[in-house]
């Protein structure tokens, strides 16, 4: 049985969060000796997915998927789908101003629109000079071929190398 089949998209999305935040606090209960707390798992994943949600909507973003039209004739911000046997991933990165913590979110969606995978996590550590926007887009890339998806169209946020790579002191 098919995820979609069960939930609705809004409850894949926080089911996604609730699983990354159940691996990261069973992680901490184990090696930090912290006292399990399910309700502050369940708490902090309706955050960050809001804050995901609000970081999609403040660059354009929009949620549902369009008539397969051109993109020159289509409206900016549609979802448009991938055509039939491939899927497109759709990933963001976002930085949590109050924990100025990076997080990355990637969603897989088929031809039709369906949801087939979802992610959300914390953007690895990269040394300083690095943007996390590469990590993220790694991290991206990473969780789509564990999936097991490989024919795919990649969609997010531009990530210029070369740009974003601090020069300072060279």
């Amino acid at each position: 049985m098919f995820v979609k089949e069960r939930l609705s998209s809004d409850e894949v999305e926080l089911f996604a969060c609730i699983a990354y935040f159940i691996w990261n606090h069973r992680n901490r209960v184990v090696h930090d000796g912290l006292e399990p707390n399910p309700q502050g798992v369940v708490r902090k994943a309706k955050e960050l997915l809001q804050a995901f949600k609000d970081a999609l909507s403040k660059a354009g973003h929009v949620d549902h998927v369009a008539e397969a039209v051109p993109p020159s004739e289509g409206q900016r911000g549609v979802w448009l789908p991938p055509s039939e046997g491939r899927v497109k991933v759709n990933w963001e990165v976002f930085k949590h101003k109050p924990s100025q913590v990076w997080y990355v979110g990637a969603l897989i969606r088929n031809h039709e629109g369906h949801f087939m995978a979802a992610m959300c996590s914390r953007v690895m550590s990269l040394p300083k000079a690095i943007n996390p926007c590469i990590g993220a887009c790694f991290q991206a890339l990473q969780f789509t071929l564990e999936a097991g998806f490989s024919d795919v169209i990649f969609e997010g946020p531009q990530v210029s190398f070369l740009d974003v790579v601090s020069m300072s002191g060279v």
